[in-house]
């Protein structure tokens, strides 16, 4: 992953030969993540990210939806929208988003939104139910959104969110795949894993 950019660094980069896919920019809406307007971005992805990573999968990048302008440049939909106008032409296999609601009907209207306005298949690299310590609740969510983005077309991958955490006041130590302090695998981690 090609998590940001500095700006006014020139930046090499360099992939393993037998990388296959690079994703690009995590959350360039936020100001706390990758921090690039719409449009920086998309200078970027054509001067930069596109000629140097060759035939390589490029997915991205995962602008998210936002709470208020003071976390974010925009939404998820408008910073999309600025920066495929900005890079019309460009290269883009994958968007790439994320979502965290405890709630599968907004994750998946949001998703398929995406896909009807920007027509490109869908990574959701991060899901969770936000700030519950409640695992009941997570799982309640996960059995609700799983066979959905199963069954939904334009959702090429997921990935929950996150195998192991102590909790950062956003995603709770509820969401946890795995055990705190071994490999054993939660009560999530068990229906994640065996679904």
């Amino acid at each position: 992953m090609i998590w940001g950019w500095r700006k006014n660094i020139e930046y090499p980069i360099y992939l393993p030969h037998d990388t296959h896919t690079v994703l690009v920019f995590n959350e360039p809406n936020f100001y706390s993540q990758a921090n690039l307007s719409a449009a920086e971005a998309a200078r970027i992805w054509k001067n930069e990210i596109q000629p140097k990573v060759g035939g390589k999968t490029l997915v991205g990048p995962a602008a998210a939806p936002c709470g208020s302008k003071a976390q974010c440049y925009d939404n998820s939909f408008e910073w999309f929208t600025e920066f495929f106008q900005h890079c019309s032409g460009c290269r883009v296999d994958y968007i790439a988003t994320h979502a965290y609601w405890c709630n599968a009907d907004t994750t998946m209207n949001m998703l398929h939104r995406l896909w009807t306005t920007f027509h490109k298949p869908i990574w959701l690299t991060e899901f969770a139910c936000p700030q519950s310590n409640s695992v009941d609740q997570q799982l309640n969510y996960m059995k609700q959104v799983l066979p959905r983005l199963e069954a939904a077309h334009y959702v090429a991958k997921y990935a929950w969110f996150t195998t192991r955490t102590r909790g950062d006041g956003w995603v709770m130590s509820a969401a946890s795949l795995l055990d705190q302090h071994s490999s054993t695998l939660t009560t999530l981690g068990n229906y994640y894993n065996n679904f």
